[in-house]
């Protein structure tokens, strides 16, 4: 009988033993797990700062893009203004000598 109560307090021991250790397992997944909820907001702002940084450089890339386009055509318009000006200047010239 003394050994049946012996082994019931070593049991009960072991029991709250182990009630503790679940207690501070549970504890420690609940932290891991507020971690994880952190962890995935951090990445959702992450995503969502990269798509504006992508739109961002597709905007820069189209301003970009116009502006070597005007650029072309302020060139063509160039050129061809510089060929007026010298055919101009060849029939102010033709006055000019007589």
């Amino acid at each position: 009988m003394r050994d049946s109560c012996e082994l019931v307090s070593q049991t009960v021991a072991q029991t709250r033993r182990a009630q503790s250790a679940l207690a501070k397992i549970s504890e420690q997944v609940g932290a891991i797990s507020d971690m994880n909820a952190q962890i995935a907001s951090a990445s959702a702002q992450q995503n969502s700062v990269a798509d504006d940084v992508a739109q961002n450089i597709n905007r820069v890339h189209g301003s970009t893009v116009q502006s070597a386009n005007g650029s072309r055509q302020v060139a063509k318009a160039s050129m061809e203004l510089a060929e007026l000006a010298d055919r101009l200047t060849e029939k102010v010239s033709f006055f000019s000598a007589a």
